[in-house]
C-alpha cells in the first residue's frame, strides 16, 4: 500500500500492508489465520519423523549393522526439515491475509528471516529424495543402466536445488552494503516464485521416477509372486510422496502472482512441510519392515520356547528326592530316550531332511544357507528389505535371526533343581 496517500498523523501500525477486496474490512488485531494449522501440522511431522527415523537408525546401525550413505542423508534431511519448520513457526504471525498485516511488520528483520526460511527448502527436499536414491543405488548397483540412471538423476538434483538457492540469494538478498528495506525489494523477491513452481514440477517428475524405476528390476527377480508384490508394496509407499508433491505443486502455482502472498504462502509452506516429511517417512519403509520382522520373530521365538517348556512340564516330576525307581520316571526318561537316539539316527535324519525341505518350500532357509541359488540382485534387494549386510553380501555378524525368511530352531531342556543336585542334570552330567 502506498503510504504517501495516508492522512498525516496516522501510525503505520494501524495501516494494512495490502488493499482488501471490496466489502472486506481489515482486522489487524485478531483476524482469521492459519497459525494453529501450521503449528499442528508442523508438530505432527516432527513427532512422526522423529519416531520413524529413530527406529530406522536403530535398525540399520544396531540391529542389521548395515548403515550406509542413505542413512546419513536421512539425518541431513531431518535436520534441514526441522530447521525449516522452526523458521516457519518463527514467522507464523504472517499466516494471515495481506490486508490484516500491519505495515510495521514488513521490516528488515522480516526480510532476513524470510530469506533464511526459503534457503532451507532446497536442502531438505534434496536430502529427503536422495535418501531413497542412495538406497536404490545400493540395491541395484549390479544393474548398469539403473546405476547410471541414479548417477544422472542425483547430478540433476544437485543442479536443480542448488540453482534455486542461487536464485533466491540473487533476488531476495540485498547487495553488500545495501539495506534490506528499500523500495521494490518485496516485488523483486517475489520473482523467485516462478522458480518455485519449476522446482515443484521437477519434484513431481523425480517422484514418478523414484516410484517406477525399480519395477522392471523387481519383476525380473527370481522369487515368488507374493514376495514380489510385498517388496513392490514397500517401495510403493513413494506413491504417497508423489501425491504430496502434486499437492505442493498446486499451492506453488497458486502463490505465483498472488497479491495475498502471506496467506497463500502459509498454505504453500504447510504443503512443503508435508511433502518433505512424507518423503522422509516413505524412505524409512524398508528399515521399518526389517524392524517389524525382527520384533515378530522375537515374539515367535519366545512363544516357541514357552510352548516347548510347557510341553516338557506336562511330564510327572517327583516332588521329593529320586528313588531307585525314579530314574525310570517319564521326566527322567526323556533324557534316556535322547541318549538312545543314535539307534534311530536314520529315521531322525529322514525326518530332519523332510522338515528342512518343507521349510524351504515355504520360503525359509536355515542359518548358513542364505544366498544359495539367488542372483546378486535378489540378494541385494532382500538384504535391504530384511537387514543383510549389502556390501559384503553376507548376513550381519550378530542377530542373524532378524533376516526375513530365516528360521532358527532352539531346543530347550528344563531340569528341576533337585535333579541338578542329585542326578547331575541331563544324561547324568555333573552340574557346574
Amino acid at each position: 500500500m502506498d503510504t504517501s496517500m495516508l492522512p498525516p498523523g496516522v501510525p503505520l501500525s494501524m495501516v494494512p500492508a495490502g488493499k482488501p477486496p471490496p466489502g472486506v474490512t481489515p482486522n489487524l488485531i485478531d483476524p482469521p489465520n492459519l497459525e494453529a494449522v501450521t503449528i499442528g501440522i508442523g508438530v505432527l511431522m516432527i513427532v512422526l519423523t522423529a519416531i520413524v527415523v529413530s527406529a530406522r537408525l536403530y535398525t540399520t546401525f544396531f540391529l542389521s549393522r548395515s548403515a550406509g550413505w542413505e542413512d546419513y542423508s536421512c539425518i541431513c534431511a531431518v535436520v534441514s526439515l526441522y530447521t525449516y519448520i522452526g523458521l516457519v513457526f518463527y514467522l507464523n504471525k504472517f499466516a494471515r491475509h495481506i490486508w490484516d498485516v500491519p505495515m510495521t511488520w514488513l521490516d528488515a528483520a522480516f526480510f532476513k528471516q524470510r530469506f533464511a526460511r526459503d534457503m532451507f527448502i532446497s536442502p531438505s527436499t534434496f536430502f529427503s529424495k536422495a535418501t531413497i536414491l542412495l538406497l536404490y543405488l545400493r540395491l541395484f548397483r549390479p544393474t548398469k543402466w539403473f546405476r547410471w540412471t541414479m548417477y544422472g538423476l542425483m547430478t540433476f538434483m544437485v543442479a536443480l536445488y542448488g540453482s534455486y538457492i542461487i536464485v533466491n540469494a540473487a533476488l531476495c538478498a540485498p547487495a553488500p552494503g545495501s539495506s534490506w528495506v528499500q523500495p521494490g525489494v518485496l516485488a523483486k523477491c517475489q520473482k523467485q516464485e516462478i522458480y518455485s513452481v519449476i522446482q515443484g514440477t521437477f519434484n513431481v517428475v523425480i517422484d514418478i521416477l523414484i516410484l517406477t524405476l525399480p519395477i522392471p528390476i523387481i519383476m525380473r527377480m527370481k522369487m515368488a509372486r507374493n514376495k514380489k508384490i510385498g517388496i513392490m508394496a514397500i517401495f510403493g509407499t513413494g506413491g504417497i510422496a508423489l501425491i504430496c508433491s502434486l499437492l505442493s505443486l498446486a499451492y506453488r502455482a497458486k502463490l505465483y502472482g498472488s497479491a495475498d502472498w502471506p496467506y497463500v504462502g502459509a498454505e504453500n509452506y504447510i504443503a512443503i512441510i508435508v511433502e518433505i516429511g512424507i518423503t522422509i517417512l516413505c524412505s524409512c519403509a524398508p528399515a521399518l519392515f526389517t524392524l517389524g520382522r525382527h520384533l515378530f520373530q522375537d515374539m515367535s521365538l519366545f512363544a516357541s520356547v514357552r510352548s516347548r517348556r510347557n510341553n516338557t512340564n506336562r511330564h510327572t516330576i517327583p516332588s521329593g528326592p529320586p528313588t531307585a525307581h525314579s530314574h525310570h520316571s517319564p521326566y527322567i526318561h526323556q533324557y534316556s530316550d535322547k541318549s538312545h537316539s543314535d539307534s534311530s539316527g536314520t529315521q531322525g535324519a529322514v525326518s530332519s531332511q523332510h522338515s528342512s525341505e518343507k521349510r524351504k518350500s515355504a520360503g525359509y532357509v536355515e542359518l548358513g544357507e542364505v544366498g544359495g541359488g539367488m542372483s546378486d540382485t535378489d540378494r541385494k534387494l532382500r538384504g535391504a528389505a530384511f537387514g543383510f549386510d549389502l556390501d559384503g553380501m553376507k548376513p550381519p555378524p550378530v542377530r542373524r535371526d532378524v533376516a526375513a525368511g530365516i528360521m532358527r530352531t532352539t531346543d530347550v531342556e528344563v531340569v528341576s533343581s533337585w535333579e541338578k543336585r542329585v542326578v547331575g542334570g541331563p544324561k547324568g552330567l555333573p552340574t557346574r
